[in-house]
């Protein structure tokens, strides 16, 4: 073999230098995978796996992009992780903007991604989600009281707040980067002068599953099966459960102390019936198990 074969073949390999101590590696030809630009690196909050076909079926439903898109499992030891590789920034653009998404109830986290980096350095501990705030007395309603309610819930990301219309607003949206080891922020009593605190509610916009025991996103309550529920104490002096569907921004439910009396009063229809009927009914024990159940008929 000459001396010009030898060098071909070697091109074609990666090549490493000892001197200095240095590695130097031959760049390989993926243009697909390696263009950064084009590349987000999804993770789903989920205890189960999550099947690609699955995945790739609702997501091209739901984020209807101008050009075509794919999905890439990097393997089976990055659990529900995948590789999105879009053919125009413009639609990555817009899934990043348009976050969060979810499949079949499962939170996706997603992060730009480039190649040179390794997936189990990407950061998945944080997730950006639009919030609702409700009940905000309208002597109160400023962008800077705004910013403070929010900042409760997490890092604040942007406020739509529109100077003019916002004091009449049934609600107003904000978004924050929350931090997924931590419960997710319900609502905070807002002090009055001579006057009782006025419960500010917080509703989440598509936060897929959620504890109503814990208050965590990323399992259900079956979960903690001995946990006792997060209970917060109402101007009445009741405790009441503070996780459950009223966090959600389709559900009736105003916040957890409606969702209580709602309960109260269904308890006491039943005991009315049951009297008439001559039975005897003891109390349910109050948890937001069966509050979640009633939310679902409202």
């Amino acid at each position: 073999m000459d001396e010009n074969q030898n060098t071909s073949m070697q091109e074609n390999k990666a090549m490493m230098s000892l001197s200095n101590n240095t590695i130097i590696f031959a760049e390989r030809s993926q243009p697909s995978i390696t263009n950064s630009g084009s590349s987000l690196l999804g993770k789903f909050l989920s205890p189960k796996p999550m099947p690609k076909v699955l995945v790739q079926q609702i997501l091209c439903r739901a984020w209807n992009t101008r050009r075509p898109w794919t999905v890439v499992e990097p393997g089976r030891r990055a659990k529900n992780m995948f590789v999105f590789l879009f053919e125009a920034v413009e639609d990555k653009r817009m899934v990043l903007e348009r976050r969060p998404w979810t499949v079949k109830g499962n939170l996706l986290l997603l992060n730009e991604w480039d190649p040179d980096t390794p997936m189990n350095l990407i950061d998945f501990s944080k997730c950006a989600l639009w919030v609702q705030l409700h009940g905000i007395p309208p002597s109160l309603v400023s962008k800077e009281n705004v910013g403070q309610i929010a900042a409760t819930g997490g890092e604040v990301m942007a406020i739509e707040y529109d100077s003019v219309n916002a004091i009449w607003s049934e609600f107003i949206r904000v978004k924050v980067q929350v931090e997924l080891k931590s419960p997710l922020k319900p609502g905070v009593f807002i002090p009055l002068k001579g006057k009782q605190p006025v419960w500010v509610q917080l509703k989440y916009e598509k936060i897929g599953d959620f504890c109503y025991k814990c208050g965590r996103l990323g399992h259900d309550r079956s979960s903690y099966l001995e946990k006792e529920v997060t209970k917060i104490e109402s101007t009445e002096g009741r405790h009441v459960p503070v996780y459950g569907p009223w966090l959600r921004v389709d559900s009736k439910l105003r916040d957890c102390f409606s969702a209580a009396k709602l309960r109260s009063q269904t308890t006491n229809e039943q005991r009315s019936k049951s009297q008439e009927m001559g039975l005897t009914i003891t109390n349910p024990q109050e948890n937001s198990e069966d509050i979640s159940e009633m939310a679902m008929e409202v």
